[in-house]
């Protein structure tokens, strides 16, 4: 028996994002703090989010093995599960009860540093920035509580034991 257990599809899927994760935080960073976004129009930030996103999105169809997905059929890796649910939710947050406490006060500090740490971005404006980062982060928060237990769900199975994930089944 081994030492150390493999890493099922899933946790190598997380993982891969994760890594990337920090990848793209690092370009906007550097995009914001060389003032870069000065002199993007429209059409530099469809080039750098799409740039950025590409990756993600394509890693299904040409590199399943990242994460030991190769095997499986296209519909039945959990990257593309992953990568088909953000791309709903995304559509859904930007077009358009009860949770533990633990992933509320997540999303909730989750969305009060977004927002803090956009306030300093000089085309952002707030008229109550207290008001924003208190009751603004709060509803902010909501889309996030729904977020994170949703997405945890993907490929779960019964039986595995997480009470969120009990919970919302």
């Amino acid at each position: 028996m081994p030492l150390v257990q493999e890493l099922t599809a899933k946790e190598r899927c997380e993982n891969w994002f994760l890594a990337y994760g920090l990848f793209w935080i690092s370009c906007f960073a550097v995009i914001i703090a060389c003032g870069i976004y000065e002199n993007m129009n429209k059409w530099h930030y469809l080039l750098v989010t799409g740039g950025l996103a590409a990756p993600l999105c394509l890693q299904p169809f040409f590199l399943p093995s990242l994460t030991g997905e190769k095997d499986l059929p296209l519909l039945e890796r959990h990257c593309t599960k992953a990568n088909v649910w953000i791309a709903i939710y995304s559509f859904l947050g930007t077009s358009t009860s009860f949770f533990c406490v633990q992933v509320c006060v997540m999303a909730y500090c989750t969305a009060f540093l977004e927002t803090f740490s956009i306030s300093a971005f000089p085309y952002y404006t707030f008229d109550d920035r207290q008001q924003m980062y208190t009751v603004g982060s709060a509803f902010y928060a909501l889309y996030l509580a729904v977020s994170f237990p949703m997405f945890a769900r993907l490929d779960w199975k019964p039986g595995t034991g997480c009470c969120l994930l009990v919970a919302l089944w």
